[in-house]
């Protein structure tokens, strides 16, 4: 019986030992289409933008201080009532949102080429992508977040913003330790 398994051990490892030597079958890729190219797009844009706020382990644990240190408000009143807010990390300006109060526009602008335009009420809000509208900012019920719905039906949920590396170390050492 020790042989029989001796002897199917030896042959497994003489087949895998012939498929390495073997040249690797390439693979031929799959032509995207338009809207799965945007989509790419879309998310190397927004994976910037979330790059750029640098979410470390101390904007997790004091988030409202992040935002205190990092936040400005100015207004705007001859410029049809805009509040402009704006949102530094080390320098640089990674997101700029102006809301204009007689006409309920809103125009934000993110680091990595992202821009949202619209109306708060009724909540008509476009998502543009180096200039090019690409889709809709919603909020989906269901998910219970905010998320970028496309022409086709689909949406990119943007609760990969929540999702960082920053704020699985926080949970690990201070909800899941069990020290």
């Amino acid at each position: 019986m020790q042989i029989k398994k001796w002897l199917i051990f030896l042959a497994c490892l003489s087949t895998l030992l012939v498929a390495c030597q073997k040249a690797p079958v390439e693979v031929s890729k799959h032509p995207y289409t338009e809207e799965e190219l945007v989509k790419a797009h879309l998310d190397e844009s927004f994976t910037k933008f979330v790059n750029a706020l640098d979410l470390d382990s101390t904007v997790v644990k004091q988030p409202e201080k992040f935002i205190l240190e990092n936040s400005s408000i100015a207004t705007n009143w001859a410029d049809r009532g805009a509040i402009i807010y704006r949102l530094k990390r080390h320098g640089r300006v990674v997101l700029l949102v102006r809301f204009y109060v007689m006409s309920g526009e809103l125009s934000a602008s993110l680091y990595g080429g992202i821009a949202i335009k619209g109306t708060i009420v009724p909540a008509d809000l476009h998502v543009y992508d180096d200039d090019k509208d690409v889709a809709k900012l919603e909020y989906d019920r269901g998910l219970s977040c905010l998320v970028f719905r496309f022409p086709d039906g689909t949406g990119y949920a943007l609760n990969s913003l929540l999702i960082s590396e920053a704020l699985i170390d926080f949970l690990i050492e201070n909800v899941l330790s069990t020290e």
